[in-house]
């Protein structure tokens, strides 16, 4: 009987960078653990952000176009991922996470 089996894949640690209008005092950061709590994170923002606009809703839904549609109006957006063999922090842009967001909502979906 043969068997697959798969290294568990290293947490990466990710820093979710934020500037959600053009004042820089909207400018945040957000810690996790790995990049798919980060794009987690990132859906959590854009549901909390629903809720506030739908207070009397008690169920909110959205689609992906919903979710990029809000990540493309954030003023900014990018990660920090941590990348063990460089010993530094990889800078990736916001189609990087819009990219990521996606492929974790796929994996989330399937499970």
């Amino acid at each position: 009987m043969e068997r697959n089996i798969q290294k568990p894949r290293k947490k990466k640690h990710t820093i979710i960078l934020a500037q959600f209008t053009r004042a820089l005092n909207t400018r945040t950061y957000f810690e996790f653990e790995s990049v798919s709590k980060a794009m987690g994170g990132i859906c959590k923002m854009f549901e909390e952000k629903l809720q506030i606009l739908n207070p009397q809703r008690n169920n909110i839904v959205y689609n992906i176009r919903e979710l990029f549609v809000y990540i493309d109006q954030l003023e900014d957006l990018g990660a920090l991922v941590y990348e063990e063999a460089r010993g530094a922090y990889v800078p990736y842009d916001k189609q990087w996470v819009k990219q990521r967001v996606e492929k974790h909502l796929r994996d989330i979906g399937q499970r």
